[in-house]
């Protein structure tokens, strides 16, 4: 199939190239139409994919939403403090025990902010970025498949048919799945999700961890009660890294968290 697309652009959703080129003996018999049809829906999946990752990478954290950026040096001190969590996190190596304890954060480096207001802000624009992304790009990429499904129903002989089929279905669409499958994910995480895994990032990594993780959490006025049987550790922390880890870029690309410098001063709260 000549005007393949560029492995650069598959490789970072872990797509096999091979495997989104019709094969040729399956290629050669189909009508001129359907093969310029794949043509187009690969170009469509390419842009898309672009699209997405450059999306993805736009997107400010979750954690990051917690505080308006009216205030841009409260803002900055906000996603400075994120960074530092997870910097301290980062290095830690649970699986060496010859590892002596890293320090804890000192608790007049900890410059954080939540207000409900701010986040439900970021996460309505948070949805209606996703929307333009599922109404732009993807849809032209969805119709690019929806015109490959009905013209290969016209598919002829049938053995031809059953060929191209199988490989489109098992094979071609399988593999658009790892960056389809991503699109469902791009959603704001609940407010409360948020707070309780910053609570608990709190709670690790700082000087008095549980006075500075309980001062946060009536901050942002969402009590968070560890003790109790709706509060899962695991799920707060998982599902704020997952969401985080996707969508952070530092603005200093040269910048790792434990590089990053705070101000001494009182604490936000």
């Amino acid at each position: 199939m000549e005007g393949g697309p560029n492995p650069e652009e598959f490789e970072f959703f872990n797509i096999q190239l091979k495997d989104v080129c019709i094969p040729e003996d399956i290629y050669s018999e189909l009508s001129p139409e359907l093969q310029e049809l794949h043509a187009q829906c690969i170009i469509r999946a390419s842009d898309a994919m672009i699209a997405q990752r450059h999306f993805m990478h736009q997107l400010i954290p979750a954690s990051s939403g917690l505080c308006s950026s009216d205030d841009k040096p409260r803002h900055r001190r906000h996603e400075q403090t994120i960074s530092h969590l997870y910097g301290w996190k980062k290095d830690m190596d649970p699986t060496d025990p010859t590892l002596a304890p890293r320090m804890k954060i000192p608790r007049h480096q900890v410059y954080l902010y939540a207000d409900r207001a701010a986040y439900e802000e970021f996460a309505e624009r948070y949805r209606n970025k996703v929307q333009e992304y599922r109404d732009g790009l993807y849809k032209l990429y969805r119709d690019e498949v929806l015109k490959i499904d009905t013209c290969r129903q016209q598919v002829e002989p049938a053995d031809l048919y059953v060929r191209y089929s199988k490989w489109w279905t098992t094979t071609f669409m399988a593999e658009m799945q790892k960056w389809e499958g991503r699109i469902g994910t791009l959603l704001p995480l609940a407010y409360e999700i948020v707070v309780e895994a910053v609570y608990m990032l709190l709670y690790d990594s700082v000087e008095e961890g549980p006075d500075v993780a309980r001062e946060f959490a009536l901050q942002a006025n969402c009590p968070v009660d560890i003790s109790g049987g709706a509060f899962s550790r695991t799920r707060c922390k998982t599902s704020l890294e997952l969401h985080d880890r996707t969508h952070f870029c530092y603005r200093d690309q040269s910048q790792e968290p434990s590089d990053l410098v705070f101000e001494e001063e009182d604490s936000s709260w």
